[in-house]
């Protein structure tokens, strides 16, 4: 969380106006970032041996490259002397572009038309005197009367189904999709049918279900061993293998009750 609120990107990680105190994410985002590039530069580092024969010594800030994901807000700052305000869902550029509430406790789904075709099928289906209607005409006046849109297209889905408001609008070449909780992503036939969860039955704890490698490759199956141990499987092998204690001394802490 440190690193992400020195690069600014906590700042930047809010809706429109909500700065006071930011909201960033808890995600660890600079982990994944700096996983990501890592990889990519230990890559460049063994070709680079491969084909001079000499190491290469790597160096990679987590902040910096963290940094690198808001470069254009950065330039934009640098060039302008003007500092970049959050945009939260909206787009800068298209309108209809944001996250509107559905029927349930905390359903969302997120809507975007990023052409006129596009536009016209979904001002079809909500109706409420969109199509035709002059102030959202085109994709500058939908920018410049952004809110009002907004607000009619979050009259018409937070009556609806997320999932239903998705697949009408998807069948209608309208981008759209749902905001999934944990157990939406467990049950999404999609995660299903890549075999991406799965389900490990376990003795001790029943059945239990995980996410499962996400990569594929051709010529070969990855498969991830999933174990749960139990408290203190490992303690008599780290007391023997890492500290170098004797079977005796082990056998008289197992008997002093030091190892339950």
């Amino acid at each position: 969380m440190n690193i992400t609120s020195f690069t600014g990107l906590t700042y930047m990680w809010n809706h429109p106006g909500n700065t006071n105190p930011p909201v960033g994410s808890q995600a660890v985002f600079p982990d994944y970032v700096s996983g990501v590039l890592c990889a990519i530069i230990i890559i460049s580092g063994v070709l680079y041996r491969d084909r001079q024969k000499q190491g290469a010594f790597i160096d990679l800030a987590q902040s910096e490259a963290t940094a690198f994901m808001i470069g254009a807000n950065l330039m934009e700052a640098a060039s302008s002397g003007i500092n970049p305000e959050p945009t939260g869902n909206l787009s800068l550029s298209i309108a209809p572009h944001g996250c509107y509430p559905c029927k349930g406790d905390d359903r969302w789904c997120v809507v975007s038309a990023e052409n006129e075709k596009q536009w016209a099928a979904l001002a079809n289906i909500i109706g409420t005197g969109l199509p035709g209607n002059p102030r959202f005409a085109t994709n500058a006046e939908r920018l410049q009367n952004r809110e009002a849109l907004d607000a009619i297209i979050s009259d018409w889905t937070k009556t609806r189904n997320t999932f239903a408001v998705r697949d009408e609008l998807q069948n209608a070449g309208v981008p759209a999709g749902v905001v999934q909780t944990g157990e939406d992503l467990v049950n999404d036939p999609q995660l299903k049918e890549r075999g991406f969860i799965v389900g490990v039955d376990n003795s001790r704890l029943g059945r239990v279900v995980l996410p499962n490698f996400p990569l594929h490759f051709t010529n070969a199956k990855l498969t991830r061993r999933w174990e749960f141990p139990v408290l203190g499987r490992d303690t008599e092998t780290v007391l023997r293998e890492v500290v170098g204690y004797d079977e005796a001394t082990i056998a008289a802490h197992r008997q002093d009750g030091v190892l339950e």
